[in-house]
């Protein structure tokens, strides 16, 4: 088990798996989607290449709330 934290006392368990997934996090309700994107992973490598580095792993949280409530405020 892999434990991720969100900050502000989230936390969460997972199994550990071979498939790499990241994270959106909805500040209003909490709950936690999880995703995987091979476009963010490209860049990502990319990103590291340009500066550098081999990436060896890497942690994403993407935090928001639904598209209706920052529409409307």
């Amino acid at each position: 088990m892999e434990r991720h934290d969100f900050g502000n006392g989230r936390s969460r368990f997972e199994p550990e798996t071979p498939l790499h997934h990241d994270h959106l996090i909805d500040n209003t309700t909490g709950n936690v989607i999880e995703f995987h994107s091979d476009e963010i992973e490209k860049l990502q490598r990319r990103i590291a290449k340009k500066m550098g580095f081999r990436l060896i792993g890497h942690r994403l949280e993407l935090y928001g709330v639904p598209l209706s409530e920052s529409e409307s405020g």
